[in-house]
This record gives structure tokens, sequence and C-alpha cells, in this order.
């Protein structure tokens, strides 16, 4: 599997969802992730309700079958503990004038190992504990929060647009 390529160096990127109950949502995700070989793999924190009883177990049959890669933690604390990435971006659906815009923060993901973007898999933000956990980014193109499908869209599209330009 082919990983993202940043002047020579290898970047592993993961795309975490926290607290996700939806299992259509879940699927969703799953399918925009798993299409592409830029995102090492889908990090699953804090599943709940149908998405952890119906969907998950979908995901992880698709995940399997496409040679992909689904991790699931209890907590997003212990998924950063396992995976140890050398950045955490935590985007929050607060886009408030201070916080740097995740578009930005793509600009600099050569110099690192390891990534983790998270989203959270409802309409709400993030605890502040959470919050806590990472650098935290938002997307500044947005008045209003557009939601995790969408948020895990723009991004994985311009990882691949980013990141398939530098190998050319």
């Amino acid at each position: 599997m082919k990983q993202s390529e940043g002047l020579g160096r290898v970047v592993e990127i993961f795309i975490g969802v926290h607290n996700i109950s939806s299992p259509q949502r879940l699927k969703d995700i799953a399918k925009i992730v798993f299409g592409t070989s830029v995102v090492k793999g889908l990090v699953i924190t804090k599943p709940a309700g149908l998405a952890a009883q119906s969907a998950l177990p979908e995901v992880m049959a698709w995940a399997y079958k496409l040679s992909r890669t689904v991790l699931v933690f209890p907590t997003l604390q212990d998924a950063i503990d396992l995976l140890a990435p050398s950045s955490t971006y935590i985007i929050s659906r607060v886009p408030r004038g201070e916080l740097p815009d995740v578009l930005n923060v793509l600009d600099n993901l050569s110099s690192l190992d390891r990534v983790l973007f998270v989203v959270h898999g409802e309409e709400s933000n993030f605890s502040r504990d959470d919050l806590a956990r990472g650098t935290v980014v938002c997307f500044k193109s947005f008045s209003q929060p557009i939601g995790p499908v969408a948020e895990v869209s723009i991004l994985v599209h311009e990882l691949v647009r980013r990141f398939s330009q530098s190998r050319t």
C-alpha cells in the first residue's frame, strides 16, 4: 500500500472518527477513507449505538476485503497513546478566529512521520478534554458546521490532491 510521500519521506496518515453512533455515517466515512491509498487507516474511537453494533462489523469486513486498516479504541486518548502520532489534529466544529485552518496544516505534513486527524462523529463538538488532546483546527471556509462526512471528504480530497502533486 502506498503511503503519502512528501519530499522523499513517507507520512502515515490516519483519519479518526470519535463518538459515532450513526451506522450510515460510519459506513460513508469508511468508504471515503478506503477509497484512497494516501490514508493509511481509519481510527474509530468510542463507537456507540447502532454504529458499534451493526456498522462496525460491516466496516471491518470491508477493510479486510480491501486490505485496509481499521483500528477501534474505547477512548481518543487510547488511540493517541497506541498510535503515537507525531501530531494529532482535532477538527473543531466551532470556527473561531484564532484556530488554524485545517487546510493550511496540510502544507506541513511532509516533516512528520505519523499524523492523526480526528472528526467528531456526531453533529456536536468535542468535549474540552478531547480538544486538549491535540492541535485544534477548523474548516475556516464554512461559517456553519458541515458534519463529519463532509469534513472527511474535504480532508481526504485535499490530502490526495496535495500528495499526488508532490509525487509528479
